[in-house]
């Protein structure tokens, strides 16, 4: 459920979407990334996707 409202309040702030595949466990990122920034979810313990936001495309 957090998960899903992190994504939603995320998605709701950014205009502009990408999600990337991090190749790392989704407990060893999710201290680095600023909850308003993007969200991680975990997936298995090699990989997780990284759903981040942005003002401008790059």
């Amino acid at each position: 459920m957090a998960t899903y409202l992190a994504h939603q309040l995320s998605s709701r702030t950014w205009p502009f979407q990408a999600t990337i595949t991090l190749h790392e466990p989704a407990a060893a990122v999710t201290d680095r990334i600023w909850p308003g920034m993007g969200v991680v979810e975990p997936v298995d313990d090699d990989s997780c996707p990284l759903h981040l936001g942005a003002d401008t495309p790059p």
